[in-house]
């Protein structure tokens, strides 16, 4: 069973900020090679929010939203990452059903974005995201 929590930057512990840290740098640095600043200012800003879906005390699931300083601009979720220890299991919907209602729960008057490059055209239309800019219609 996983256990989800959405939390605010603010509410994050030390051992979460450190687990979702190391979870990132582990598939996205490690395992798919990324040449990108993981860490790069916006995990701990603004109104930006984290995802973490626990089994047990292992983070297996996370994803970040981000909020920006204005309405106008859509609601990005990004960083989405399944480990590769529970990959297989759907947790991927999960996780971004649990990202969408976050958006609806914070920001219901917003528009959303996945920002999810190695997603599938099948899985955002799933979500009822357009695949064409990623948007949730």
């Amino acid at each position: 069973m996983i256990t989800w929590q959405d939390l605010h930057h603010a509410e994050l512990t030390v051992p979460q900020l450190y687990a979702l840290l190391q979870l990132r740098c582990a598939v996205f640095v490690v395992e798919q090679t990324c040449p990108y600043q993981d860490v790069d200012g916006d995990d701990l800003i603004g109104e930006n929010r984290h995802l973490l879906g626990w089994r047990g005390d292992e983070l297996v699931a996370y994803a970040r939203i981000l909020k920006s300083d204005d309405d106008i601009e859509p609601v990005v979720i990004g960083r989405v990452i399944v480990s590769p220890a529970v990959r297989g299991e759907k947790l991927g919907y999960q996780l971004m059903e649990q990202a969408l209602a976050s958006c609806r729960r914070h920001w219901p008057h917003q528009g959303y974005l996945s920002r999810r490059p190695g997603a599938s055209a099948t899985f955002l239309r799933q979500l009822r995201f357009s695949t064409g800019d990623r948007r949730l219609r």
